[in-house]
């Protein structure tokens, strides 16, 4: 009953998964078992790769409304360490520093590759996977007005 209470409170982003709590520099989403038991090992990881994804646009997308920069992910990689099927939460910061080297390499190059983790914990603050992500970036051309 607890649990439903705070899922309530969350934002809904897709099937089972809810934005717990998001800040200019870091985000926290909340994955929840989709389906039954049966489909869950063939689920997790796709789920969590989804989730993965959702925290690192989370963040990114914040930062496109002072810099004019298009992303998209062009490599994946999910390592479990426990298993999966489980209410997790995934983890993604990026520090201001952090978006000024990726603000200054797009402005020097136009484009380029960076590699994010994000980390999926159990609500036991165990460790159950890591998401690697690599996106490229793309400095967009603009016209001033």
């Amino acid at each position: 009953m607890l649990h439903n209470k705070i899922i309530q409170r969350m934002r809904h982003v897709s099937a089972g998964l809810f934005v717990h709590s998001q800040s200019r520099e870091k985000v926290r989403l909340v994955l929840t078992p989709p389906l039954g038991p049966a489909l869950l090992d063939k689920l997790s990881h796709g789920h969590i790769l989804l989730g993965a994804e959702r925290a690192v646009f989370e963040i990114l997308e914040l930062y496109q409304a002072e810099f004019p920069f298009s992303f998209s992910i062009v490599r994946s990689e999910v390592d479990s360490y426990l298993p999966l099927g489980r209410v997790m939460d995934l983890y993604f910061s990026m520090t201001e520093a952090e978006w000024e080297e990726l603000r200054f390499k797009l402005s020097s190059q136009s484009r380029f590759q960076g590699e994010f983790v994000v980390q999926a914990h159990l609500r036991s603050q165990r460790l159950a996977a890591k998401v690697t992500l690599t996106v490229a970036f793309e400095l967009e051309k603009f016209l001033p007005a």
